[in-house]
């Protein structure tokens, strides 16, 4: 099991618990002295497209660029990754803006 620590913008610890194919987000607010915990559960997708916007705000892809350079980056992960776009109608020709631009990700 993975555990990955963030701090997000609104200043809150947040603790990430990856499971087989799903993140659990566990989120301590700092402001309260109670440490009330509350729990999100992230599609794998939402965290797949936060990555890849956090690579193109280092300018290590850019948004014209066609969504198969990620799998330059991803190595031995990009197989269930790409497998993930293709069922989401993704081609890898796709510019990584359309990827980009979802804004649910909502399995049918």
């Amino acid at each position: 099991m993975k555990i990955y620590t963030y701090l997000s913008e609104t200043v809150l610890g947040e603790t990430a618990v990856k499971s087989e194919s799903w993140e659990v987000v566990i989120a301590e607010d700092l402001h309260n002295s109670r440490g009330i915990m509350s729990h999100q559960v992230i599609q794998p997708m939402v965290k797949f497209q936060r990555q890849v916007h956090s690579l193109v705000t280092s300018n290590i892809i850019k948004p014209t660029d066609s969504i198969w350079k990620i799998a330059l980056l991803y190595g031995d992960e990009w197989s269930y990754w790409k497998q993930q776009l293709l069922e989401f109608d993704f081609s890898m020709q796709d510019p990584v803006s359309e990827l980009l631009a979802v804004e649910a990700w909502d399995e049918e």
